[in-house]
């Protein structure tokens, strides 16, 4: 069985254990043979150009938005028409 919980207060405090960090009672997690933490560093370029790859990565794929975001350059579309038309 594999189990996620996330950190109290939202964040992992690496200055305390991990019993301290989750909300899990000792019988609980004595369940369990392997914990293991992941841990996200938080960088903010680095997640908006994931985001970014992300999205750019989606949009090349649907070919309806494609075609959508192509009629919206050909009418001269404000972004915020184009977003209303792709919602």
């Amino acid at each position: 069985m594999i189990a996620a919980a996330n950190p109290l207060k939202g964040t992992y405090n690496v200055t305390l254990n991990f019993n301290d960090n989750v909300d899990l009672t000792a019988p609980i997690l004595s369940r369990f043979d392997l914990l293991a933490v992941v841990r996200d560093e938080v960088d903010e370029d680095y997640d908006d150009a994931l985001a970014t790859f992300v999205i750019n990565s989606h949009i090349k794929n649907h070919p309806v938005i494609m075609q959508t975001l192509a009629e919206c350059e050909g009418e001269g579309i404000s972004e915020e028409d184009k977003a209303e038309k792709l919602a």
